[in-house]
């Protein structure tokens, strides 16, 4: 027998068996309900019917005052018990003795009444005086008192005493149901638990053990083993289970096999972070652009890119889009770890969770191309556009190594620019007198320390690149084999101090010089 069907069977006799203890627990607890409230019925009356023989009781005493000794002095007192005796009357639940009290009732209340009409006869009599003689007659009147008030008490206590008798037979009857409830319950409830319990345990017996297996399984399977399979036959559910659960592990991990290599050798830079940007992952061509390994990488803020250079309201704006469930796309001018800047093209998508907070951002993909090249191609054509509508419109050859000078070190990021010329005769190179730099108090004594020198021809930075006819980049030129190997006069040493003082602290910037 399946699984499936053992616990259809025992759910089955199980819900019989709770349907049955349901239905036998209701039953009870209406019997049990219907005596109680028979009992509290019952035990109102008795009360009240008690209260009203001592009413009456007093009640009889002031009438037989009034009547033998014409006393009037409790008269009101007399009217105030005769109302209550008629409320109390009317409290009491007669209905539910049936018809077998209704005579010693019919007679008390006939009793009472001619007892009433009696006492006011005899103060009639005593209002009247001398004028009742011959109508009315007090001994009379004394004598139907007499009579009647024994007859009224003996109906008082017979009704009391059947009243109490009752009163006793509900409440034993009451105790009684109580009893048999609460010992059908404790044996049929124990009973149902009991197999319950039983069926449990005997079924439990069959799948703990391929559930046990099945949940080590997961455990492993959460890890990241995804190719670890369960050895169960498919002979049930939950082998059939197993089945699926290995078919599943399979297919996830061919799948993330295939996007693990498809972001492994992505051509673009991928990084993942979590929502305070903090990296938790890149890809070897992040390594490879920006000079992080992983082990670097991870673990530190996405500020270790930032180059100082993109504007914070750029940022504010990125933040802004990513936290609102929006891809953001933009530019961005980053540096790397030697300190070399560089040009990415950036694409930022939140990444939602789908487990525990579904529909909650938990981390952000970052997507990044370097365009670093495509960049400077952008700006070496606008410059040339520049240069050649600024240098048309120059006043003179002066002015027209200014402008380029301003311009190239503008584009290209430089803090000094300066120019050299052939001399007249065409052996050695001179300082133009038209020089940029972006610091001209810092940048002047450099400037000053450079005039008076020549290069000639393959000698220095300039004079290389005047030979050659090809642009050179050095990264110091205070490094340069040549610095020092420049003719004319004035101290050398002096225009490398300079140089170095300035060019400290200004971090990775590349000394070039090309030929136009």
């Amino acid at each position: 027998m399946r699984i499936g069907q053992r616990l259809g069977l025992g759910f089955c006799l199980i819900l019989t068996l709770l349907t049955g203890l349901i239905i036998f627990v209701s039953i009870s607890l209406t019997l049990i309900l219907n005596a109680q409230t028979k009992v509290v019925v019952h035990t109102t009356n008795k009360n009240n019917y008690s209260l009203l023989m001592q009413q009456i009781e007093h009640w009889l005493v002031i009438t037989e005052r009034i009547i033998k000794e014409g006393d009037l002095i409790d008269l009101d007192y007399h009217e105030i018990l005769k109302a209550q005796i008629e409320t109390k009357f009317k409290e009491i639940s007669w209905d539910i003795y049936g018809e077998g009290l209704d005579n010693l009732r019919n007679e008390i209340i006939q009793r009472f009444h001619k007892i009433e009409a009696l006492g006011e006869e005899m103060r009639m009599y005593l209002k009247l005086g001398d004028a009742a003689e011959g109508q009315i007659n007090p001994n009379e009147i004394i004598q139907a008192f007499e009579t009647g008030t024994p007859i009224l008490k003996n109906a008082l206590s017979s009704l009391n005493t059947t009243i109490t008798a009752l009163h006793k037979q509900i409440v034993s009857s009451s105790e009684k149901i109580k009893r048999n409830c609460w010992y059908s319950t404790c044996g049929v409830v124990p009973l149902t638990v009991a197999f319950a319990v039983v069926y449990a345990f005997l079924i439990t017996r069959g799948i703990t053990k391929p559930l046990n297996i099945l949940s080590n399984a997961s455990k492993k399977f959460m890890k990241g083993e995804l190719d670890y399979n369960v050895d169960i036959p498919a002979i049930d559910e939950i082998g059939f289970l197993a089945q699926s659960f290995n078919d599943m592990a399979n297919e996830l991990a061919l799948r993330t096999r295939k996007l693990s290599l498809a972001i492994e050798y992505n051509p673009c830079s991928i990084m993942i972070t979590d929502t305070k940007g903090t990296i938790q992952y890149v890809n070897p061509k992040f390594t490879e652009i920006t000079g992080y390994t992983s082990e670097e990488a991870v673990g530190q803020n996405t500020r270790i890119l930032k180059s100082g250079k993109t504007p914070p309201e750029e940022y504010k704006h990125l933040w802004d889009t990513i936290t609102q469930d929006k891809t953001w796309e933009g530019e961005f001018y980053n540096k790397k770890k030697n300190g070399a800047y560089f040009w990415e093209k950036v694409y930022i998508s939140p990444i939602k969770c789908c487990t525990k907070h579904a529909g909650v951002t938990t981390h952000f993909v970052c997507i990044k191309e370097d365009i670093t090249e495509r960049k400077r191609s952008e700006n070496e054509k606008l410059l040339l556009q520049t240069l050649t509508r600024l240098v048309s419109t120059a006043e003179g050859f002066y002015s027209s190594i200014e402008t380029v000078l301003r311009e190239v070190c503008k584009t290209t990021d430089w803090a000094y620019g300066e120019a050299w010329i052939p001399s007249e005769d065409n052996s050695c190179l001179e300082l133009c007198p038209s020089w940029y730099a972006d610091d001209s108090n810092g940048l002047k004594k450099f400037r000053n320390a450079s005039e008076g020198y020549t290069f000639p021809p393959g000698i220095g930075l300039p004079g290389r690149t005047w030979s050659c006819r090809k642009a050179e980049w050095i990264t110091d030129i205070t490094k340069d084999a040549h610095f020092t190997g420049i003719t004319g006069s004035g101290g050398r040493t002096q225009r490398r101090n300079v140089h170095s003082r300035i060019v400290r602290g200004r971090g990775d910037r590349r000394h070039g010089f090309f030929y136009i």
